[in-house]
Parts: structure tokens; C-alpha cells; sequence
């Protein structure tokens, strides 16, 4: 996935543009505080001029106290003014920044729900969503940089070099002597810095993965009872030194490049004295003009630090972040027409194959296949034989690498992924538990529409869940979660409320896809008796491994190696003496074995 290479002038004409929508009344006067705060510096300078004037001709005239008074009253009513216009200038900065942050993400996670779900098995998509996070939380960076540059920093230092060229012209150059080898240290920085977040992405998302896998909750069971902790750290340790020491060479060379340019800034710093001094005894400036740029000089060189090495760096190093970030945005969506889809014909799969992303082996080949309206189809196979897959491609989850899933004669593809996915409901072998109240974990299959309580209570009873048990003490708005202060469920309980939420929501298609691997076979039959009463007049595809539920469909489907075997109901496929047959008996043998 090669990013286009745009200059940095559309990457930030994107970003601040969205800033700027997400809070244009908090920018502007965001802005014109800091106008204000820049502005009262150089006041600072001018009143310390004439302070120290007023000073000096009142010990070589004599006192003229009144004007004195005046002159120190004016100086310290500007430094009091520059102190409000600072605090304002932090006070709005907080709120903005949430604003623009917040537009961020919505931004991300919307561009996320339209992605193809192809793209997500795809490693180079999902590098660029791991830079695209970076890029949005350095989204806030850019504009805050932009805007003190713009609003701050810009007025300071060209309301100084007007102020330097009324003291003497030449004095404008004591700025660019300060700024040059600032700048092309920035420079360097953001051409190591950019190199580094495109090498270092992936290297990133490993550390995450590995990171997870030694502390979240549902790895530590695993992980402390087999005693694989050590093995995971091991590797989460490799590809952080990894990560580490392309940080720490990328640092280095800017580093050792930054001290060099450093030490021409001082020889800068060093000119400007020298300029000033000059100055002064040729007569050209008054010693106040000198005593107040002198003391001033240093706030001078701070801010122009400031700007260069941190605003106007961070805008250059967090370029590669922001390209990532717009690059993303600017992927291909899916799309389609919102229309509602007639079931009525059924489902017809016409020579359909697919294929992962950097795989060449397809994952089916040639699957021909009519569902017909109100028909429970079993997909069995052995592990690998592409059934989810297949369920995958028939709901419109993936879309066939050729071939095509056909809908009362309309293809798949055509309809918006809103409209394939209206009605139809499903429960698969991972299945969320999700930690909200039991009625979010039931109504967010439907969430388009207010919450029905009475209907959550329904699903919930039709899925055999204990509504009434002791430890449910809030009915209802029971949290699920012992991290939120609720209580956790078991296997089977979950179980239910998974299938509650296929029964919540008005689906004409369901699908049940290997949900019951984890729970006992007595929990098992009671799922799939439910899911016989659920699945009435629906189409209905189920994908199991245990042979036994298949009994409870119209017609069952054998991959194997990803092609359709041998299609047929339970006593024609058991007679066949095929694939099924085999695979049936095997596991009837095991059962009776375990008995003996």
C-alpha cells in the first residue's frame, strides 16, 4: 500500500481545515488571545524603553517625578496586561484542544465503520490505521503549533523587526541570524522522524500485540497455567529493542547533526550583542532603547527557540504521522444503494471463490449454492475447509474474489453495507461481552432504534436466561463487568445473551457460527433447540463441528479444501457413505468410547 507523497502544505490544509470545523468560535478567539499575549510582549519592550529613558533623563536634569510615576505606571500596567492575556491564553488553549481531539476521532472511528472488512486482514491496512491513530493525536499538535506560530510567535517577531528597523535597520538581520540554523536542524529532524514512523508501524503494533497478550484478562488464564508468560515476554522484549533502537538511531543522528547547529546559534546570539553594543556607542540607539532590548533579548531568543525547535519541529516531525492520517482517510470506502433486501427468493452463490489478501491459495473455489426462503442450511467441514468463510462471503461481510452472491437477482455488492446487514442477525464463535448494563449488551443488535425494555426481556426469556436469578440485583441495569463494580457471567450465560441479541433484532437471515465450542454439550443442545425455534420461517445458516446439531436443518453443505463436497440432509449424507458419513461416525465413536 504505497502512500501518495503530498507535500506537507495538503496534509496540513486537511488537518487544520477539520480543526477548524470541529471549533471555529474557540479558534478565533483562541486567536485573537494570542495576538493580544505576542503583542504585549513587544509593549513590554517599548515601555521598558521609556521607563529606562525616563530614568536616565531624570538623573542627568533632574527629576521630573510626575512623568516618572506616569512612565512606571504604564510599565507595570503592560506587564499586568501580558500576565491576563497569558492565563486567557491557557484557559482557552484546554477546551479547544478537547474540541479538535474529539473531531479527530470521531473522524477515525467513522472511517473505520466504512472500511471493507477485507481491509482488515489485510497487514498493510492495518499499519496504516496504527499510524493514522498517531496522526490524529498529533492532529491537536499540528494545529496548536500552526496557530502560536501564526497568532503568537508571527506577530512577535514582525512587530520587533519593524521595532529594530526604527532603532537601525541593520538591526532586522540580528533575527535571521538566530533563526537560520535553527531552522535547518528542524529540517533534518522531520526527514529521520518521518523515515522512522513508517519503519517503526508495524514494529509498534507487534509491541502492542504482545503487550496485550501478557496483561489483559483473557490471556492471563492461558498464559499462567501453561506457563508460556515467559515465552510472550521474551518476544514483546525482542521487538521493543527493536523499536527502541530504531528510536534511539534516529535521536542520535538528529542529535549529533542539532549540537553542530546549536553552536552556529550561539555565534548568532554572540552577533547580536555585538550589533547592539555597536549601536549604542555610535549613537544610534539610546541607552534605554539598549537596556530594554538587552533584558528583553533573552525572552527573544527563548521564543524563537521555541518556535523552531518545538512548534515549528513538531510540525515538521509529526508530518509523516499526518500523512499517514490523511492517507487513511482517503481510502476506498464501501458503497452501495441503502434499499431494503428482499429474502423472499432466497440467496443464490454462483461460482464463487475467494482468496485472502498476499495469500495464493483461495480459501473456496467455485461454491455454487441456492438458500431458499425460510431453509436452515448446516456447513460442516473439518478445520480450515473455509465454512466461516463461506458464511462470510453469503452475509456480505467479504465480498468474492470472483463470482457473485445474488439476492432476488441484484448482487450483493451493490446494496450499502447498511442494507446488507438490516436484517440479518447472528451469533458467532467469539462473541462480544461487552461491559455495559444487560440491556445495552442485548439492544446494541438493534441500536438504531430506542431501547424496548419489554422487548430486551422477551429476547432474554426466549433465550433461557435466568432473569430472575439472585445474583441479577438490578434487573435490567445489571453491570456486567466486575472492572465497573457488576458481576461476571458464566459460559453459558453469556451464551444467552448472545442469542438474546440475534433474537432482539427484526432479522429475516440469522446465523449461528460455532458459538458453542466453549460449553458443555447439554448447554449446547439447549442452544441449538433455541436456535431451531429462532431460525422459523428465517434462513438459517449454521456452522458447527459437532455432527449432532446438524439434524436440525433443512439441508446440510461438506467443504473440503474449500469446494462443496457433498450437499444433502442428515440420513442422505449418512447413507452416502461419503465425507459426512465418515466424519459423523468418527465422532459417534469417540462419544461411545468415552462411555466405555
Amino acid at each position: 500500500m504505497n502512500q501518495e507523497k503530498m507535500s506537507y502544505f495538503k496534509v496540513a490544509t486537511r488537518i487544520l481545515a477539520a480543526s477548524f470545523k470541529a471549533a471555529p468560535l474557540w479558534i478565533i478567539a483562541d486567536s485573537m488571545g494570542m495576538i493580544l499575549s505576542s503583542s504585549s510582549y513587544v509593549l513590554i519592550v517599548h515601555a521598558l524603553q521609556n521607563m529606562f529613558d525616563t530614568i536616565t533623563h531624570a538623573i542627568q536634569n533632574g527629576a521630573n517625578f510626575t512623568s516618572l510615576l506616569i512612565t512606571i505606571f504604564i510599565t507595570v500596567a503592560v506587564l499586568i496586561f501580558n500576565e491576563l492575556m497569558n492565563a486567557v491564553c491557557n484557559f482557552l488553549a484546554g477546551p479547544t484542544a478537547l474540541r479538535i481531539r474529539g473531531a479527530y476521532r470521531e473522524k477515525i472511528h467513522k472511517k473505520v465503520s466504512k472500511l471493507t472488512a477485507l481491509d482488515f486482514e489485510n497487514a498493510e491496512t492495518l499499519d496504516c490505521i496504527q499510524k493514522a491513530k498517531e496522526g490524529a493525536d498529533n492532529g491537536i499538535q499540528l494545529y496548536h503549533s500552526v496557530s502560536t506560530l501564526l497568532t503568537f510567535y508571527g506577530p512577535y517577531f514582525v512587530i520587533m523587526a519593524i521595532y529594530f528597523y526604527n532603532l537601525r535597520p541593520v538591526l532586522v538581520w540580528s533575527i535571521f541570524l538566530m533563526f537560520v540554523p535553527l531552522l535547518i536542524s528542524q529540517i533534518v529532524k522531520e526527514k529521520v522522524y518521518t523515515k522512522l514512523i513508517d519503519e517503526s508501524a508495524p514494529i509498534e503494533r507487534k509491541v502492542n500485540y504482545y503487550e496485550n497478550e501478557m496483561y489483559k484478562k483473557e490471556y492471563i488464564k492461558e498464559t499462567r497455567l501453561l506457563g508460556i508468560y515467559s515465552f510472550i515476554r521474551s518476544k514483546y522484549e525482542k521487538e521493543l529493542k527493536l523499536f527502541c533502537s530504531k528510536r534511539w538511531d534516529s535521536v542520535k543522528k538528529v542529535q549529533m547533526i542539532e549540537i553542530g547547529l546549536r553552536a552556529l546559534t550561539l555565534m548568532g546570539y554572540f552577533g547580536v550583542i555585538v550589533l547592539f553594543v555597536s549601536s549604542l556607542i555610535n549613537g544610534y540607539i539610546t541607552i534605554g532603547a539598549f537596556a530594554a532590548v538587552f533584558s528583553s533579548v533573552n525572552i527573544m531568543i527563548s521564543f524563537m527557540d521555541d518556535a523552531v525547535s518545538n512548534y515549528l519541529g513538531d510540525m515538521l516531525g509529526i508530518y509523516g504521522s499526518l500523512r499517514s492520517l490523511v492517507h487513511f482517510l482517503d481510502l476506498p470506502e464501501e458503497d452501495g444503494v441503502d434499499d431494503d433486501i428482499n429474502y423472499s427468493e432466497g440467496i443464490n452463490i454462483s461460482n464463487v471463490s475467494f482468496k485472502y489478501p498476499n495469500s495464493n491459495i483461495y480459501a473456496l473455489e467455485n461454491i455454487s449454492l441456492h438458500i431458499s426462503d425460510g431453509e436452515t442450511i448446516a456447513v460442516v467441514g473439518e478445520n480450515g475447509a473455509g465454512k466461516t468463510t463461506l458464511v462470510k462471503i453469503i452475509s456480505g461481510i467479504l465480498m468474492p474474489t470472483s463470482g457473485d452472491i445474488l439476492i432476488n437477482d441484484a448482487s450483493i455488492s451493490s446494496y450499502s453495507k447498511k442494507s446488507r446487514f438490516k436484517y440479518v442477525s447472528g451469533i458467532v464463535q467469539k462473541f462480544g461481552k461487552y461491559k455495559m448494563l444487560l440491556k445495552d449488551n442485548v439492544h446494541l443488535s438493534y441500536p438504531d432504534n430506542p431501547i424496548d425494555e419489554e422487548k430486551v426481556k422477551l429476547a432474554l426469556y426466549s433465550a433461557d436466561f435466568n432473569l430472575d436469578s439472585e445474583k441479577i440485583t438490578s434487573g435490567l441495569s445489571t453491570m456486567l463487568s466486575r472492572d465497573f463494580g457488576g458481576l461476571d457471567l458464566s459460559g453459558g450465560e453469556w451464551q444467552r445473551i448472545a442469542l438474546a441479541r440475534g433474537i432482539y433484532k427484526n432479522s429475516k437471515f440469522i446465523i449461528l457460527d460455532e458459538p458453542t465450542s466453549a460449553i458443555d454439550p447439554i448447554e449446547e443442545s439447549l442452544i441449538y433447540k433455541k436456535f431451531r425455534d429462532i431460525a422459523k420461517d428465517k434462513i438459517a445458516i449454521i456452522v458447527t463441528h459437532r455432527l449432532g446439531a446438524t439434524q436440525i436443518a433443512d439441508r446440510i453443505v461438506v467443504l473440503d479444501n474449500g469446494k462443496i463436497v457433498e450437499t444433502g440432509t442428515h440420513e442422505q449424507l449418512l447413507n452416502s457413505g461419503g465425507k459426512y458419513s465418515v466424519m459423523f461416525k468418527t465422532q459417534a465413536k469417540w462419544y461411545s468410547d468415552m462411555k466405555t
